[in-house]
């Protein structure tokens, strides 16, 4: 039933690393604005999930395998081809592209090696991250209210995004301050 909720994009089949040097299939899911890591059993349950605010970092281990570091725990992930880590690290820099919509405040994540120390490495392409600078209506409010109240556990109520978008909008307010 998660599964066919609207908003789910690609999943994928992973071994996560539960012990040092061990390994377990797991499925990462990418929604919207959250990753979830479901137990390879019937029926499906969630072991973990963290929204793409969370994330502090990414780093790619091997052409297959990622390290994603958020505010409370780190996963290894060995994914099954390099297309597959391409499509998570372009899933988190779209995500988040959408929630700061200007492009002098995009946070991107960054590949960043083994054989490179630094962290300065060219993102990882994408025809989506590009595109980042595109219009939103005011700003980009709704998206980044919706990623918000996830990343709070809040419910995001559509009557609130409609109205921002609507009526500020329809006034041409290009400023909006809650203080």
């Amino acid at each position: 039933r998660f599964l066919n909720r609207p908003g789910t994009h690609p999943q994928h089949r992973v071994k996560l690393e539960t012990r040092s040097k061990k390994y377990e299939d797991r499925v990462l899911v990418l929604t919207t604005w959250r990753l979830y890591i479901f137990l390879l059993k019937v029926p499906a349950k969630v072991e973990s999930s963290f929204n793409v605010l969370e994330i502090r970092s990414v780093s790619v281990l091997s052409k297959t395998q990622i390290l994603v570091e958020t505010e409370k725990q780190s996963y290894s992930l060995a994914l099954p081809s390099p297309e597959s880590v391409d499509q998570v690290i372009n899933y988190v820099n779209v995500a988040l592209s959408k929630i700061f919509p200007s492009p002098a405040s995009v946070c991107s994540i960054r590949r960043r090696t083994p054989d490179t120390p630094e962290s300065t490495r060219n993102p990882s392409p994408s025809s989506e991250t590009s595109t980042s600078s595109g219009h939103y209506v005011c700003g980009g409010f709704s998206e980044t209210y919706a990623a918000l109240c996830d990343y709070n556990g809040m419910c995001c109520r559509e009557e609130v995004q409609w109205d921002v978008d609507t009526i500020y909008h329809s006034q041409d307010n290009r400023e909006f301050n809650l203080l």
